[in-house]
């Protein structure tokens, strides 16, 4: 699998975007969590038997359907604002994006799109309306060095902890793995 270059950060900026499944990977969790804002939480099993308590509806994991749905939406969305995905995989609990924007798009508006089209494509394929499907907010972080761009694709693509789509086709504007 060829990696993509590192876009020139002096015309774009890279990002990369994690949101979660709605009580699925809850504050106190065994892998750790972060809160609103990116504050880092220990693991904490009370925590987070209390938090999976508190949850006002059930929990939500995308089936291998629908992580192709969320998978395409994405990807369009990408391509209908003119962002570059660089690497995307859709799992059960959770979602990785690495996008590319021009300079001055803030990441709290990629993510808020990105999270806001897949809900959107979800709902249109008949998921309830009053069933939160993410999480609120989401973990924005900026690829800024080579480096860590690279690092990026790969942990995206290849490292993650359970199936996710992969192939060594590649589309031909980014380096996204297509489901099969």
């Amino acid at each position: 699998m060829k990696f993509p270059a590192f876009p020139d950060p002096n015309k774009f900026q890279t990002y990369h975007i994690t949101f979660t499944c709605y009580g699925t990977w809850l504050l106190g969790s065994e892998k750790g969590s972060t809160r609103h804002g990116g504050e880092y939480v220990a693991p904490n099993p009370a925590l987070e038997k209390y938090m999976r308590e508190n949850c006002n509806y059930s929990s939500v994991t995308l089936t291998r359907r629908l992580r192709r749905k969320v998978f395409f939406s994405l990807e369009k969305t990408c391509r209908n604002e003119g962002w570059t995905m660089q690497a995307l995989n859709t799992l059960g609990q959770h979602v990785h994006a690495v996008v590319t924007v021009p300079f001055g798009v803030r990441c709290d508006v990629v993510l808020g799109k990105l999270k806001s089209e897949a809900t959107q494509n979800l709902r249109a394929s008949g998921f309830r309306q009053d069933q939160p499907i993410w999480t609120k907010s989401g973990d924005c972080k900026e690829v800024n060095t080579s480096g860590y761009f690279n690092r990026l694709i790969k942990y995206v693509l290849l490292e993650q902890t359970e199936p996710a789509f992969k192939s060594d086709k590649l589309t031909t504007q980014h380096n996204t793995a297509i489901p099969s």
